[in-house]
């Protein structure tokens, strides 16, 4: 009974550990100010924990470390009366096939999917207001597919709970 508990559990922590999805952006909830995303012209600020950016073009950024080969997924929430886009300043990376930046007018939650090339990538995250006031917040990059880094561990788990209940067997007809 001991060996389907841990067979469970095993199997239970290798699906949490490719679950688990790595977050890039630091303070995406702007809970800090803008202590970890660099102010453009000076109109920015943080209001209700939101980036707020106001009339003209107002920007914010963050220096991004991204794995090469890899499927990632931004998203964010906008708000406020006005135009804005987003871009990955420095190496144009295509958000959802679609050339950079990518422009958004309307309120609400937003998601892009981009792959990375080759190499570990250095990028800056850019948000920024074309027209009127806009506001951003729950800014996330995460991972859209296991490491696979992930799916190893979970193989060698359950390699490792094979051979247990294997061995364990083995020694009760032997006994």
């Amino acid at each position: 009974m001991n060996l389907y508990k841990n067979a469970v559990a095993a199997i239970g922590l290798g699906l949490f550990a490719i679950s688990a999805q790595a977050t890039v952006v630091a303070d995406g909830f702007f809970n800090n100010g803008l202590t970890d995303w660099h102010a453009g012209t000076g109109d920015e600020s943080v209001v209700a924990g939101e980036a707020l950016l106001e009339g003209g073009v107002e920007y914010i950024y963050q220096t991004l470390t991204l794995s090469g080969n890899t499927s990632y997924v931004l998203t964010f929430t906008s708000g406020g009366v006005g135009t804005g886009w987003v871009d990955f300043y420095t190496t144009n990376i295509p958000l959802s096939g679609s050339s950079v930046p990518v422009t958004f007018s309307n309120s609400g939650q937003h998601s892009y999917n981009f792959t990375t090339g080759s190499g570990s990538i250095n990028s800056k995250l850019e948000f920024a207001s074309v027209i009127g006031n806009i506001t951003i917040d729950n800014v996330s990059i995460t991972t859209s597919v296991p490491e696979p880094e992930s799916w190893a561990m979970l193989l060698v788990g359950l390699t490792a709970v094979g051979g247990i209940a294997r061995r364990r067997r083995a020694a009760q007809y032997q006994g």
